[in-house]
């Protein structure tokens, strides 16, 4: 009765072996299907600029102004920021100091408002719809007769479902730094 019992089992995998080889597929093409889905997801780009705002520049050397952009996602998925970077270029007019994050819900915040309504810039979630304040602080470094640079535009760093990515976003209308006609003599 073993050896039967045996034989029987045998005859059955082999003729259910078609059977057994399609229960795989399913798995395999709903994996497929879902990491495509994700990586189709994670090519949009979800970030934009819900609103900017610029505090100066003033047009003495060495004096601080800040900028401050309202980074909104406007995708369907939570957005990990990871790092912002502002261009930094040596003999430029203005040259950025650091990036903050605001800590007040934006309805609240008042982009103007004291060091202690900033914290220094870490990493965060940010959900669907939601907003986020970064202030950017720049010093006013060099002179240079009527010349003009744009500033504005940060480097973001990020990553949806753990795919990481770069963008570049900048204010609604463009900054500009201006130097005086006249510069101080050196």
């Amino acid at each position: 009765m073993a050896m039967s019992a045996t034989v029987e089992h045998q005859r059955t995998t082999e003729a259910s072996g078609g059977i057994r080889r399609s229960r795989w597929v399913v798995p395999v093409v709903a994996v497929v299907s879902l990491t495509a889905a994700a990586s189709m997801l994670a090519r949009a780009d979800p970030l934009s600029v819900g609103s900017s705002v610029t505090m100066g520049p003033p047009r003495t050397i060495g004096a601080p102004f800040a900028s401050v952009l309202w980074i909104s996602n406007q995708g369907r998925l939570p957005v990990r920021i990871d790092g912002v970077s502002v261009p930094d270029e040596p003999g430029a007019l203005v040259r950025p100091t650091g990036v903050r994050l605001a800590r007040h819900e934006p309805q609240v915040f008042r982009p103007e408002g004291p060091a202690a309504d900033y914290e220094p810039f870490h990493a965060f979630w940010l959900a669907p719809g939601n907003t986020q304040a970064i202030r950017v602080n720049y010093v006013v470094a060099a002179c240079a007769p009527n010349a003009v640079q744009p500033i504005g535009d940060v480097q973001v760093r990020y990553s949806i479902l753990g795919v990481p990515r770069t963008t570049t976003l900048g204010p609604g209308s463009p900054w500009a730094a201006r130097s005086p006609e006249v510069c101080p003599p050196a």
